[in-house]
């Protein structure tokens, strides 16, 4: 049986986005960087030190050329800004942030 995507708007996204990062014990913060556009949208804190970068976007939305440029940085320096655009995108993201699975 084929199972059906489930689309959600951004804020609709955002919203099951910030209430499953604190329902699992996280910080899910705003990242607003004055003076510096492209950074991802949240900064996830996590028990144990842990921090992850998230971007968040409607369905079949694309990151800008000034977020590529940004993220090419993070990735620079080790850090990955995970897109989240589905609801299967968000599960697969909790699913790396709970057990510690790196391939999102």
């Amino acid at each position: 049986m084929l199972m059906k995507a489930i689309y959600l708007s951004e804020s609709q996204l955002e919203r099951k986005f910030y209430d499953s990062v604190k329902r699992i014990g996280g910080l899910p913060l705003k990242f607003i960087s004055p003076g510096r556009a492209g950074v991802p949208d949240r900064i996830v804190l996590m028990p144990e030190g842990k921090i992850y970068f998230v971007e968040l976007k409607k369905p079949n939305g694309k990151i800008s050329m000034i977020q590529d440029y940004i993220f090419k940085n993070f990735a620079a320096l080790g850090f990955k800004v995970h897109i989240i655009n589905s609801v299967e995108s968000l599960e697969k993201f909790l699913k790396v942030i709970t057990d510690g699975t790196s391939n999102f």
